[in-house]
């Protein structure tokens, strides 16, 4: 089972969680496809990160597997009309299906809010992400080229859009 805790402050992360969450947001090759990769992280300007995400009006989540392990977070950012979902699966969990869950959980979340578009960007050499946007019924909207980073990007029609299951 897996569930998400929304955070309405940096002040719900809980404690116990710090070093292994900033573990992986400074593992540089588990976020080799991740904008975030190159940044150097700190518990400071991540919770500042988390707020800054509330207080704009987006949602920063938590996710947990069944046992009450975090095995990973996602932020739901939006404007009027379309959602994004920013997912980090810890590295220890990759692979074992957290990452579609999550992401059918988030465009879940963003038709609920009333949003009817949600969107995607990914590294093109990012085969699961990728495969997971596919998965979801996204279709490719654009590809941007570039170094270091090539870019693809997905978007989803929420409006009359059937439940999707994992």
């Amino acid at each position: 089972m897996l569930t998400s805790i929304r955070l309405d402050s940096s002040r719900d992360f809980p404690p116990s969680h710090y070093r292994v969450h900033l573990d992986e947001l400074n593992n540089q090759w588990h976020l080799r496809f991740s904008r975030q990769g190159s940044k150097r992280h700190t518990l400071l300007n991540h919770l500042n990160f988390i707020d800054d995400v509330i207080t704009d009006g987006n949602e920063y989540h938590i996710v947990c597997s069944g046992e009450d392990r975090v095995v990973g977070t996602w932020t739901l950012t939006s404007n009027q009309e379309s959602a994004q979902c920013n997912l980090l699966i810890y590295s220890s969990f990759a692979g074992q299906g957290f990452g579609k869950l999550v992401w059918l959980q988030a465009i879940r979340r963003a038709k609920e809010t009333g949003h009817s578009k949600f969107m995607a960007g990914t590294h093109i050499g990012n085969i699961p992400m990728r495969s997971i946007c596919e998965q979801s019924e996204m279709k490719i909207s654009n590809y941007r080229e570039g170094s270091p980073l090539a870019y693809v990007y997905f978007s989803l029609d929420l409006i009359d859009q059937p439940e999707l299951r994992p």
